[in-house]
């Protein structure tokens, strides 16, 4: 897997952040990111990176992972 992040400054305020995750051997996309920031701190940034992180990326494998051991995913 590779793992690639892209910022975006849309005003000064304002700015968007995306993760995102290709099967390294095939180049194929296999997941999207995005999430907006407001303010140019480290608390924002903090704050968006743990919410990628969290709801997009380590909960969705954690349930997707559950429904295949418990036979659902199937």
């Amino acid at each position: 897997m590779s793992f690639v992040g892209f910022f975006r400054k849309i005003s000064v305020m304002e700015q968007c952040l995306e993760l995102r995750i290709r099967d390294a051997r095939t180049g194929q996309l296999v997941h999207v990111s995005q999430t907006d920031l407001r303010g140019e701190t480290d608390e924002s940034w903090s704050r968006a990176l743990k919410f990628l992180i969290r709801y997009e990326l380590a909960e969705p494998e954690l349930n997707r992972r559950n429904h295949l051991g418990s036979g659902l995913g199937q």
